[in-house]
């Protein structure tokens, strides 16, 4: 007996559902990428209007504006700049993490003086935050990238800032743990339902509404996630108490 209708007909039939399943792909696809272009449009321009909008007002009205007033325009003007300057770095880490093309660099790291470095970059993100830092385990070393550890340990704490209130209270504690060392950073922000904290580290994700205080890619966490991976390490996070949110980087450390 002849099958070979019956044969051409799966065949067929196999290669419209794999041509129907490549359509829907490429369509998911597309709708991620518009997605993703809109929001970050939309993240890019608004501190980027913000500055212009400033330096216009300085440059049309700069005879007729108080001292005060120029340095409030101008401190407005910078503290875009600075959070423009932001967006553009996590697309580029997200991007130059997602090819492979950034390798640990090991060396001695000092987990006090790591923690104290990364804070003091951050000084004008942090400067209207109450910071508390607990040494744990004073004197604690090991082998990692120092440069690595600090930007996921600033993006926690970017995190913090954002989310943490109008007067954030954000409290730093590194230490041994069970396997190794870690770095917690907690808030005493709004928190995040229960539902939603494995969501936290996906790309663009945004828990809370969006507004001009915590306006952002949506890349701080994932990109944080995607560092510790790098570095053989987790990144976790669970509600504190009695409010806001506990961010655990866990760092391996050979015995």
């Amino acid at each position: 007996m002849n099958h070979w209708p019956r044969n051409k007909q799966v065949v067929e039939e196999t290669e419209g559902s794999a041509a129907a399943n490549t359509a829907w792909l490429n369509q998911e696809r597309e709708s991620m990428h518009r997605k993703m272009l809109s929001a970050v449009s939309h993240d890019l321009k608004t501190p980027l209007a913000s500055v212009i909008g400033s330096l216009e007002v300085m440059e049309r009205m700069k005879d007729r504006l108080s001292p005060e007033k120029q340095r409030e325009l101008f401190a407005v003007a910078l503290q875009e700049a600075y959070r423009l300057d932001s967006f553009v770095t996590n697309i580029l880490d997200m991007a130059k993490l997602e090819s492979g093309s950034i390798k640990p660099q090991r060396e001695n790291v000092v987990c006090a003086v790591m923690v104290r470095q990364a804070v003091a970059r951050m000084g004008h993100r942090l400067a209207h935050s109450d910071v508390t830092m607990l040494d744990e385990n004073p004197g604690l070393a090991f082998s990692s990238d120092a440069m690595l550890l600090a930007r996921a340990l600033n993006l926690l704490l970017d995190n913090a800032v954002k989310y943490g209130g109008e007067k954030p209270a954000i409290t730093i504690a590194f230490g041994r743990a069970e396997e190794g060392a870690y770095i917690s950073v907690s808030d005493e922000g709004e928190g995040v339902p229960a539902d939603k904290v494995d969501s936290l580290f996906c790309k663009y994700t945004r828990i809370a509404k969006q507004d001009t205080q915590v306006a952002g890619t949506g890349l701080g966490l994932a990109i944080c996630r995607a560092i510790m991976t790098v570095l053989g390490g987790t990144v976790s996070a669970s509600a504190n108490s009695p409010r806001g949110m506990v961010f655990t980087l866990k760092i391996p450390v050979a015995s």
